[in-house]
């Protein structure tokens, strides 16, 4: 797979970014933390491009001590958006989705044997979620 991991910093993807697949035909992962690691908090603003899975969090293991800020708006994403799949997220999840395409599933939880402790809010806008399958909260 391929990834864009914030690492915990601020990472904004600005408007008019496309984007391109890798030789098994999917688009980036795109992480505000990383597949393994220890951040304080992460925040994630998504404005435009395809993108195959976006987290709030981290991919794998490794724990966020603090909140998870995920914007994502006039994107395409085919697989999922998550807050985290296997990692652990301390504080609170904020997850606005708007005007965004995709194939996939919306988690505010773990997606799998993760953890997170917080509160989840999510936001879906007037125009919200195009074409998503399932939207939960997963404890």
């Amino acid at each position: 797979h391929n990834y864009i991991s914030a690492c915990g910093h601020k990472l904004v993807i600005g408007k008019g970014v496309t984007g391109q697949k890798n030789t098994k035909g999917r688009y980036f992962k795109l992480c505000g933390g990383d597949y393994r690691g220890s951040f304080a908090s992460t925040d994630v603003t998504v404005l435009s491009g395809d993108w195959y899975m976006i987290y709030a969090g981290n991919f794998a293991s490794g724990t966020i001590s603090g909140d998870a800020k995920l914007v994502v708006k006039d994107a395409n994403v085919t697989a999922t958006i998550e807050a985290t799949y296997r990692g652990t997220i301390k504080g609170d999840v904020y997850m606005e989705i708007r005007n965004t395409t995709g194939a996939g599933n919306v988690y505010g939880g773990a997606a799998s044997s993760g953890k997170v402790y917080g509160d989840v809010t999510k936001y879906f806008g007037k125009r919200g979620v195009k074409n998503i399958s399932k939207v939960e909260i997963l404890d």
